[in-house]
């Protein structure tokens, strides 16, 4: 099982020596690692240091590196170039940005997230006491119903005002029923008013952040390997430097990787309150470095688990390359991912 190289503090150095990533720095202890041994290199914030060999050494290797700001999300990534596809692949999905393969596409990612969100809610209801499952299983019905309204959606060749539909859906599931059901499912101390992305300063919506962009690497390395822009995508729209398809995509994955992890190590007690975050020079809000270890090692485990042949972390991959194979036409129909 390959490991991640995640490194968050400040004055750490990430050098290699041979065929070995080498981890020194004030504070730390002297690692060194087998580039065989790793799959990803994740670093956050701006005071770290990787030096032209280590890059050269995961290159060599095919590791993506990921840059990450102060809200866990990758802002920046070094990855190899390799043989991906064909450029057929990249000129079928840009023909489909406007017509109904696009369409299809969008509204197949929020049925996905929908359905997520509904049996997740299903599953923790019975571990609650009545009253409040009998709470939880009313925002899953409700969203149940707003996911049946979702397939009812025809695409009439306006694809901004159809797009505009799916994203009120979408909209009215999550805030108006996930994200309720959701904090009656958290362990009493921990107060979820609403979600948040940025600025956010308690510890449920940082962890999800967190969560959230560890995920996105995934998704990001997972449609790169599939042949695909992660810019152009169906649902979230076009801007500057925004990973588009890599946020449509990762909806369908959100529930049964972070938000279902976040809920069991917080359940557990496997995160003390008082312990969760840490606030930096700036006065930033952020996870402390013990929370982002453990955060990252439970959402790993998450990925590499197998309930059937394949696990999750192989299941995305399989999703990206459904999306290629869909816009090539050489399947008929997207099915999105749903536990």
């Amino acid at each position: 099982m390959k490991r991640i190289i995640s490194i968050r503090s400040y004055g750490v150095k990430l050098g290699s020596t041979g065929n070995r990533f080498v981890i020194t720095g004030k504070g730390v202890d002297k690692q060194t690692i087998p580039a065989l041994d790793i799959s990803e290199i994740i670093l956050y914030g701006k005071a770290i240091n990787i030096t032209t060999s280590a890059i050269l050494l995961a290159i060599k290797n095919q590791i993506p590196i990921f840059f990450m700001n102060r809200y866990g999300r990758p802002y920046s990534m070094i990855s190899p170039i390799v043989a991906s596809g064909t450029i057929s692949t990249k000129r079928a999905q840009y023909s489909a940005l406007n017509d109904r393969r696009g369409f299809e596409l969008a509204r197949a990612f929020i049925y996905g997230k929908m359905k997520n969100q509904e049996r997740l809610l299903r599953l923790r209801a019975n571990s609650e006491r009545y009253d409040r499952a009998v709470q939880i299983r009313m925002y899953a019905d409700n969203i149940a119903k707003l996911a049946d309204s979702l397939l009812n959606i025809e695409y009439d060749g306006h694809y901004n005002e159809t797009r505009a539909k799916i994203m009120r859906l979408e909209a009215e599931a999550a805030r108006d029923n996930y994200w309720k059901g959701f904090a009656l499912l958290l362990p009493d101390g921990f107060i979820f008013e609403k979600r948040e992305h940025r600025h956010a300063r308690d510890p449920v919506n940082i962890l999800l952040n967190y969560g959230y962009g560890f995920l996105l690497t995934r998704v990001i390395n997972a449609i790169i390997i599939s042949g695909l822009d992660i810019h152009a995508g169906f649902l979230h729209a076009d801007r500057a430097g925004r990973e588009s398809l890599a946020l449509d995509l990762i909806e369908e994955f959100r529930q049964p990787v972070v938000d279902i992890t976040i809920l069991k190590m917080l359940r557990l007690k496997e995160l003390k309150r008082d312990e969760i975050l840490e606030v930096d020079d700036s006065n930033n809000v952020r996870l402390s470095k013990g929370t982002l270890h453990k955060v990252i090692n439970s959402l790993k485990e998450r990925l590499e688990h197998r309930s059937d042949m394949y696990s999750i972390e192989d299941r995305i991959v399989e999703q990206a390359r459904d999306v290629a194979r869909f816009l090539r036409g050489e399947i008929t129909e997207y099915k999105p991912f749903i536990i």
